[in-house]
């Protein structure tokens, strides 16, 4: 529950015809607080074996149990056959599986930037082993903060070490090598976990979508590691009882607002899975019926037509794509219907997914990016979607997709088995003919080696503009630029949006070289997420030393103030050169009100992008336009030059600005960044105002007269 300080602020920021209805909503949850705090007193820690069989009525728990199983992707023959068909495929992942396995075995973990880290003989569920700071584990989760915005502190870290994703890569390796090193760590593991985190204390049951992301992987480990022998029917039914409280948590603490995102489609994703393969239990039903609910609902609302989230964050881009298509396949799997509008939502998803893929696998860092994920059913490095790829190639016979998977197949073939091989061993057909497939068969359960050596069309997508969502994708074979004329995120609020509007990504010459500076942490550091989120973070233009959009401060690290409405003026492609030209009317709060417009050419022949920024407006202002190269800069006499594997980036800066440099930094993941350099060109002038920058790839040490030559002939 939020404190009265909190909630005053929220108050404060209200439109005042939705007063009514936050305040209600406000006093609804702290009478259904006051009355889950009774409930706690005679309900604390485990259920008792005679709720569990209450809620099962006729069936017995080792019957439920077996029913689940077979509802699952995977029971544990099928498992080992996928096993050892992903092993002769791609030995390299089934080492990296046993590696993954071993490690988890050993206790030592490496979540969110930390390094691998040996965590003790017996695991400390509730704290953050990064800073050594723990949360109460005797004060009940609604009590607690979680941000503690005084201390160095990252709740994400329990929270991520609680999803238990390493369980899963502990049944992975059992499927692989049978060896019961890995069965008996998960009963242990999962004992343990339950005496250290009785319901409903400690860190742990603090937010619904911790518990739901947590029970959908252990269903991948109970499945995984079924028939071993070390998992014995006590075990079993302790997990049948955690599950139904898991369950019966989700439903009662729904993350739901005036503006819903990934967390309350998180609390749909749990409640169907739970709902969907332990149909024994009495509240299975409601679960199901709920959870579908929220899930396929919110997919029309937190997703664009076009297929982007609404957040305008990459990194939850697939974040939530494997929400849904997960939802997807166990509905398949299971006979459960799935309405024909959120099937093609996911695959416009994957289409988009697809654009800003980068021919290196990795994805431009824009907006937040957590490396959130749902299932532990691979060990793909962070900064990368094709994992999601390979999924969506299964799904909807695209083999081209599958080539720019590359060999990141196994969460594929955990989740579709041969249905992935039928599907990519077909005719390519069209997204709508295939959809129908989907919609009518219930997905087969045998595995086949074809999955992961179907036909591979070359990694050629072309430019492509996402309207809906604000991202212009500008391609060649071997580049790719992501531009940002989107809103701020999560409808005008902010969410996972950063102040990037106008700004773009460029991956060229074998390498990323000029980059969004990502995310790095939240909470834990928040001027840092202050200073990664601002406008000067990006590669863009600034006015007046202004944000684009105010960003909230305090406990709001997730707030911005919807100030920039982004227009797009046009948008042209063809084989030879994409136009794309917008304009934001952020700045027209300032005293002297700016509108700033810009203009990017891509000559795809020539690997030359011409950009024009224009301002309009009165007075005089101070403009600075920031750079931020992922490559240390060279400063030649009147460019820079920035070295990549496969060439080099020359950057002409606008004619009469000054130029200083910035230490800055770029995060290729959540936890992780890196000292860089950033460029700044300044210049006090009055407005209207037109300045022009080329870049240009040119090959390894082309003098830079040369390739003057051939920005100037343009």
């Amino acid at each position: 529950m939020i404190s009265v300080l909190d909630a005053l602020v929220r108050l404060r920021r209200t439109p005042p015809r939705r007063l009514p209805v936050v305040v209600g909503r406000y006093a609804l949850r702290t009478a259904r607080t006051r009355t889950q705090r009774w409930q706690v007193q005679r309900h604390r820690g485990e259920l008792s074996d005679s709720a569990l069989l209450r809620s099962l009525g006729a069936v017995a728990p080792e019957v439920a149990f077996e029913r689940f199983v077979q509802r699952f992707f995977v029971q544990p023959a099928s498992a080992r056959e996928r096993a050892q068909a992903l092993a002769t495929a791609y030995l390299r992942l089934a080492e990296r599986t046993r590696k993954a396995a071993d490690a988890a075995v050993e206790h030592v973990v490496d979540l969110l930037g930390s390094g691998p880290v040996a965590l003790g003989q017996r695991i400390d569920w509730h704290t953050d082993f990064k800073t050594g700071l723990s949360w109460p584990r005797d004060v009940l989760a609604a009590d607690q903060d979680y941000l503690r915005l005084g201390e160095p502190c990252d709740v994400k870290v329990p929270w991520e070490l609680s999803r238990c994703h390493h369980w899963v890569a502990l049944g992975r390796a059992y499927a692989l090598t049978g060896d019961a090193r890995y069965a008996s760590e998960f009963v242990a593991e999962l004992g343990a976990w339950l005496d250290d985190n009785p319901w409903p204390y400690g860190v742990n049951w603090g937010r619904a979508m911790e518990v739901a992301v947590r029970a959908v992987n252990w269903m991948w480990a109970a499945a995984l590691m079924a028939d071993a022998p070390e998992f014995s029917s006590s075990a079993k039914t302790r997990l049948l009882k955690a599950l139904l409280q898991h369950g019966r948590h989700i439903r009662a603490n729904l993350e739901y607002a005036d503006i819903n995102g990934n967390h309350y489609l998180s609390n749909g994703v749990g409640l169907l899975f739970l709902g969907v393969l332990l149909r024994e239990l009495a509240e299975a039903a409601e679960w199901q019926r709920k959870g579908a609910e929220i899930v396929w609902g919110e997919i029309e609302r937190q997703v664009h037509p076009d297929g982007v989230d609404f957040e305008q964050g990459i990194g939850y881009q697939g974040l939530v794509l494997e929400f849904c298509y997960s939802c997807l396949l166990l509905c398949q799997r299971n006979d459960v219907q799935v309405p024909d509008a959120a099937l093609e939502r996911i695959r416009r998803m994957f289409e988009f997914v697809y654009a800003y893929t980068r021919p290196d696998g990795t994805f431009p860092q824009i907006g937040d990016n957590d490396d959130g994920r749902l299932a532990g059913t691979d060990d793909e490095p962070v900064g990368s979607h094709r994992r999601h790829l390979a999924v969506g190639a299964a799904l909807f016979a695209r083999p081209e997709w599958l080539a720019a998977a590359g060999d990141a197949v196994e969460t594929a073939f955990w989740l579709c088995g041969a249905h992935g091989a039928h599907m990519l061993t077909q005719t390519p057909r069209s997204p709508e003919a295939h959809a129908q497939t989907l919609s009518g068969k219930r997905f087969p359960t045998k595995p086949s080696r074809q999955t992961l050596s179907g036909e591979r069309l070359p990694h050629g997508p072309a430019s492509r503009a996402f309207p809906s969502g604000g991202f212009y994708v500008l391609r060649s074979p071997e580049s790719v630029m992501v531009v940002d004329a989107g809103e701020v995120g999560m409808a005008g609020i902010g969410g996972h949006g950063h102040n990037d509007v106008l700004s773009f990504d460029l991956w060229a010459a074998g390498a990323p070289l000029l980059v969004d500076s990502g995310t790095y942490a939240y909470t834990a550091d928040p001027a840092a997420r202050q200073a990664m989120r601002s406008i000067a973070a990006h590669n863009a233009l600034r006015v007046d030393g202004q944000e684009t959009s105010r960003l909230a401060g305090e406990r709001w690290l997730w707030q911005i103030a919807n100030d920039a409405h982004p227009t797009v003026l046009e948008w042209s492609s063809t084989a030879d050169r994409d136009l794309l030209a917008a304009e934001h009317d952020g700045y027209t709060r300032l005293p002297r009100p700016v509108i700033h417009r810009r203009s990017i050419a891509f000559e795809k022949t020539r690997s030359i992008w011409r950009i024009e920024d224009s301002l309009r407006g009165t007075g005089e202002h101070l403009v600075e336009l920031f750079f931020h190269p992922a490559a240390q800069p060279i400063f030649e006499v009147t460019a820079v030059r920035l070295t990549a594997p496969d060439g080099d980036l020359l950057l002409f800066p606008p004619a009469g600005l000054s130029v200083r440099q910035e230490p800055g930094w770029i995060s290729r993941g959540y936890g992780h960044r890196e000292p860089a350099t950033v460029l700044v060109y300044t210049i006090r002038a009055m407005v209207p105002l037109s300045l022009r920058t080329d870049l240009m790839i040119v090959p390894r040490g082309t003098p830079l007269e040369e390739a003057r030559s051939l920005v100037e002939d343009d």
